[in-house]
């Protein structure tokens, strides 16, 4: 007789993430934290667009151009948020 694995009660993540932040669903948790859930439209659906912002002892490198590039995914995807790019700015500055 062929037995299954036992059920988890979580999902354990063997990655190892680089100390930083991300954005979900309008929290700002650790990196590693972030999970998307296997029923997630988004996901189901591939309406997502994201960039990285790189950044080296606080200072953001060329911010603008990937600000740029996430706002015209979202307009492409005729998505929207809640911040502008003065908006987002701000935020960023204040996680960095």
């Amino acid at each position: 007789m062929r037995s299954h694995p036992e059920l988890s009660d979580h999902y354990a993540d063997p990655s190892t993430c680089p100390p930083s932040v991300a954005c979900m669903d309008v929290q700002y948790l650790l990196i590693g934290l972030v999970k998307i859930s296997v029923l997630d439209y988004g996901l189901l659906h591939s309406d997502a667009t994201h960039d990285v912002v790189h950044a080296w002892k606080g200072v953001f490198f060329r911010l603008e151009d990937h600000l740029e590039r996430f706002f015209a995914g979202l307009e492409k995807l005729h998505m929207a948020i809640s911040h502008d790019k003065a908006q987002v700015t701000e935020i960023l500055k204040k996680i960095s």
